[in-house]
């Protein structure tokens, strides 16, 4: 069970669990939006129900609500120094069993999405990748959980690629 219980977020026809860790306020789901540039993951939609849509950046960059926003490096930096391990903000549910089993211990419930490269689908079930807002000519910079590593390590990844969302705001 998480610290603290789960609020609710409803955009456009769709309730999200939102959760507070760090000082801000996250969604605690992968957005499930659809706009141009985003994906369910093999284009199924039984997939968005899991694990929300893969977005390209620019399409990320649109997709989230009202007062809520693309985390940028420091606010992702701030969730991970507040516990350093992927398996405590790993969701119980989704990933490979070649992993040790998540435990959302912050409620941060990472699903492994996988994400979108070209027309290639890739990771399903082992890694999950969230977009920063943090762009350097055609590379943004992606929060990357693997099923193999103990640690998130932020890494550069072209725009066009798709990768899923998770949208946060300062507390109310």
């Amino acid at each position: 069970k998480i610290p603290h219980g789960y609020g609710t977020l409803e955009f456009e026809g769709t309730s999200y669990r939102t959760v507070k860790i760090a000082g801000l306020t996250w969604m605690a789901d992968n957005l499930n939006y659809e706009v141009e540039g985003s994906h369910c993951y093999n284009d199924d939609k039984e997939n968005c129900k899991e694990f929300g849509r893969l977005y390209s950046f620019d399409a990320a960059q649109k997709a989230c609500p009202e007062g809520w926003h693309l985390p940028t490096s420091a606010e992702f930096t701030s969730l991970f120094n507040h516990d350093q391990y992927s398996r405590n903000i790993r969701s119980k549910s989704g990933w490979t069993d070649k992993t040790s089993k998540g435990l959302n211990f912050w409620g941060f419930d990472a699903k492994a999405a996988g994400g979108k490269e070209n027309s290639d689908y890739f990771d399903l079930k082992m890694s999950a990748y969230f977009w920063i807002d943090a762009k350097a000519g055609d590379n943004a910079s992606v929060f990357w959980i693997s099923y193999y590593d103990n640690r998130p390590t932020e890494v550069k990844r072209d725009v066009k690629n798709e990768f899923s969302v998770r949208c946060v705001k300062n507390l109310d």
